[in-house]
């Protein structure tokens, strides 16, 4: 049974890898398959499996079925899947397209447009990847829109599984492959400033009342929903004028002991209802004084607007948040709520990215992009039968 899938880090991976370069006696193999062309590498690794393939038995597959993490069925059944899913499409708005996306992208899909390592993604014997973040295959289907003509903002939805390379051992509630609604709005962006809190509003307002319907329908618990707004501009420019390490930020963005404001003895609150004030010699001394006011100026509207439709949803600013840097480029939103044991999860998390922007060549594009867990909301959330 091979054991690669259960590599922990980076280093261990390297490893192996020199172990491999050393054992065929040939240093520059990994050089010379990575300048293969496309095809020839294609044809040698569809080759190499369909050998190795060959030579495995039934037991074999049993065998990888039982220990391979990425195997296991979800433990959610398709009818509550189907229920959800369906209720959920029918609450979309009629600006919105609803699709079904191929289960796998384009090589380099995830790593290209939001930077995010390759390492965590499955990548395929025929040079594609399996989606491990349905988000950025959207924004493919944006761009394709706006090709043909459309001008129009475009607004595509999509539930999809996706799958993921990296462990979530310590991280509850997270598994290797899960279920997720998504949805991206884009247009041109021309100075038109009510579209960033437009598309905020749209997708907050849609995955607050998936919730509240679910609540309605008594299938599911759900308690004290929180939306917290952030800007990770406010984060970068801490991380730089403090000379902060960013590596060592982006490797703790999922880790609950990790504070970089209270390890850093930093003078800045982490979260803030809307009607607190900050001193604004403070937001001064760390340099995030319009990245702050520029959070405020386009949030506290529409959480006000929000509060209103969604008035027992309790709405704050977080600070602090870490989770996103690199992937979103500025404003983002996190949704949270505790189950009726008690437990806190994240549910549904959003932001703007610059992708449409790489894929039309254009600065003059913006793009919201979101997700909602909806396996862990479901696992997570339902009522149980007496």
């Amino acid at each position: 049974m091979e054991k690669f899938e259960n590599i922990k880090d980076k280093t261990n991976t390297e490893t192996i890898l020199e172990g491999v370069l050393n054992k065929v006696e040939n240093p520059t193999l990994l050089n010379d398959l990575e300048k293969m062309s496309g095809e020839d590498l294609q044809a040698l690794l569809i080759s190499v499996y369909d050998k190795r393939a060959k030579n495995l038995e039934p037991k074999d597959i049993l065998r990888q079925a039982k220990e391979n993490r990425f195997l296991k069925p979800s433990l959610v059944s398709l009818r509550d899947f189907n229920l959800f899913d369906s209720s959920a499409v029918e609450m979309l708005g009629d600006d919105v397209e609803a699709i079904e996306l191929s289960p796998v992208g384009p090589l380099g899909l995830s790593s290209v447009l939001t930077q995010l390592s390759q390492k965590n993604v499955i990548a395929t014997s025929r040079n594609n990847e399996v989606l491990s973040d349905a988000s950025p295959m959207l924004a493919i289907e944006y761009e394709k829109r706006r090709k043909e003509g459309t001008t129009d903002s475009i607004h595509l939805f999509t539930s999809h599984r996706v799958i993921r390379g990296q462990k979530f051992d310590k991280i509850k509630g997270f598994t290797p492959h899960f279920r997720a609604m998504f949805l991206l709005s884009g247009d041109k962006f021309l100075g038109r400033w009510e579209m960033i809190e437009g598309y905020l509003e749209k997708h907050i307002d849609y995955y607050l009342t998936v919730i509240e319907s679910s609540i309605v329908s008594k299938n599911f618990g759900v308690d004290n929903i929180r939306v917290s707004m952030s800007n990770l501009r406010i984060l970068e420019n801490i991380i730089s004028n403090l000379g902060l390490d960013r590596d060592l930020v982006t490797k703790n963005t999922q880790n609950p002991d990790f504070s970089l404001f209270k390890d850093n003895n930093i003078e800045l609150p982490i979260n803030i209802d809307m009607q607190v004030n900050i001193d604004i010699n403070v937001l001064d001394k760390y340099g995030v004084k319009k990245a702050y006011e520029y959070l405020l100026r386009n949030c506290e509207p529409l959480m006000n607007r929000l509060k209103m439709r969604h008035p027992s949803v309790k709405f704050d600013f977080d600070l602090e948040r870490i989770a996103g840097i690199g992937y979103y480029n500025n404003l983002c939103f996190k949704i949270t709520a505790q189950n009726e044991t008690g437990e806190w999860y994240p549910l549904g998390d959003g932001g703007f990215t610059d992708w449409t922007k790489k894929l039309a060549y254009s600065n003059k594009e913006i793009c919201l992009t979101s997700g909602f867990g909806s396996e862990l909301f479901i696992s997570k959330f339902k009522k149980q039968k007496i």
